[in-house]
């Protein structure tokens, strides 16, 4: 999946890149960065879980688990 840049943010994240960071750094530094762009573009447009929802989720899971 293609992902649009800000070319402001993208150069603030290789400019925080340190001097002596390789390549294979570099383009993993990018890619968690769009990645965690892509969550909160998504998370802007399509809203979150509310935190109650997780809770109880996260409760249900956890109590057939310990009922094995």
């Amino acid at each position: 999946m293609a992902t649009t840049m800000d070319r402001k943010k993208l150069l603030k994240v290789v400019k925080a890149l340190p001097d002596d960071c390789s390549l294979e750094d570099a383009v993993y530094r990018i890619q968690v960065w769009a990645a965690i762009e892509e969550g909160l573009e998504s998370l802007r447009k399509h809203g979150g879980i509310p935190h109650d929802v997780v809770v109880a989720r996260l409760k249900k899971k956890w109590s057939r688990r310990r009922s094995r």
